[in-house]
């Protein structure tokens, strides 16, 4: 018998048994093996150690970035360009470690100087779909198939192979509420139908948007006091949030603050410090607690910034994200009244 001169990939005890008995030397017998680039791994579910090196040094120059000394925008940039491409690439046919995503997702809070009292949720989306390693790499998947598809058309299958792109494709894009229908075609309950292998930069969009609608009902479900307030009253617009990603990138670190949630009233405070809540404002002296609405929509003491009118939509009064009808301007001057309501409040704190 010709012995090979590489290395074998075993896929079970029973099958390195079997080569060990026909003269195969046990140094060459390996676990994973790599062949032309690709990882080749006993079964599916095994994490490659390729992905778990590039996974490490990412993490690595992520925490360096976390505590660098520079700009917020330039430690997101260099997040962008230098970690996520280390993270995420070829994690295509089977999802990131948990571990490792629970780890780029900390780091990242810490180097995007996230609120720890926002929402976890609505920051992600406002950061963008590059804050979500785990989705990242979803879409990354999405994309090297439809190159895969137009090199070799792939086929579908009634009983897909769970090391193939048919299943890493539906088993991923389930968690953003898609469902199978036939060939490659898959429905979702706000984006419709579409092929995902056919319909190109379409079909990215409209993945993005089931993620951030998927994000927006986690945000309504958590256990917080505007979730509890908004929850019967506001779903997910797409118009709205566009506006409100573009509002957080301009914005400084109180208007970021509004837009998650991260934005509170000198009673929460009072709350927090387990101090009495005082049954009149203390910035206006009028017998009403001072709490969020009152403050930024009643208190004679902010009234200079206010706005001439409350908006209707409660995720705008409360949180100020704008309706549709709101032009650019009058979103930006929302937000700027907001913001200034926390900033004093914050300085009344200091």
């Amino acid at each position: 018998m010709k012995l090979p001169k590489g290395n074998l990939n075993q896929k079970s005890f029973q099958q390195r048994r079997s080569l060990e008995r026909a003269g195969v030397d046990p140094k060459c017998i390996k676990e994973q093996i790599r062949v032309l680039g690709l990882d080749v791994v006993p079964t599916w579910w095994h994490e490659s150690d390729t992905i778990l090196k590039r996974c490490e040094e990412g993490l690595a120059i992520l925490n360096r970035l976390a505590f660098c000394p520079v700009g917020r925008e330039v430690r997101r940039a260099l997040y962008r360009s230098r970690v996520m491409p280390l993270v995420t690439w070829g994690a295509w046919l089977r999802p990131l470690p948990a571990r490792v995503v629970k780890q780029v997702s900390q780091l990242y809070r810490s180097l995007s100087r996230g609120h720890p009292m926002g929402s976890k949720p609505l920051r992600t989306i406002l950061e963008g779909h590059h804050a979500d390693s785990s989705f990242l790499s979803l879409h990354q998947s999405v994309q090297a198939a439809q190159r895969a598809h137009k090199f070799r058309r792939l086929r579908w299958r009634n009983s897909p192979s769970p090391a193939g792109w048919q299943h890493a494709l539906v088993r991923g894009l389930s968690e953003y509420g898609w469902t199978p229908q036939r060939n490659w075609i898959l429905q979702h309950p706000q984006e419709g139908q579409c092929n995902i292998l056919h319909d190109g930069a379409a079909v990215l969009h409209k993945v993005r948007e089931s993620w951030r609608c998927s994000l927006f009902a986690e945000f309504l479900s958590q256990k917080r006091r505007d979730s509890n307030l908004l929850r019967q009253q506001v779903g997910y617009d797409h118009m709205s949030c566009k506006v409100a990603r573009c509002l957080y990138e301009s914005s400084g670190n109180h208007g970021r603050a509004v837009l998650v949630g991260a934005a509170l009233s000198s009673a929460v405070y009072c709350r927090i410090r387990k101090e009495p809540v005082p049954f009149h404002c203390s910035w206006c002296n009028q017998q009403e607690a001072a709490d969020w609405d009152h403050l930024v929509w009643h208190c004679p003491a902010f009234a200079g910034s206010r706005p001439a009118s409350m908006p209707q939509s409660s995720m705008a009064s409360r949180m100020a994200w704008p309706p549709r009808s709101y032009s650019k301007r009058s979103a930006e001057k929302l937000l700027h009244h907001m913001a200034a309501v926390r900033e004093q409040v914050m300085e009344r704190l200091s």
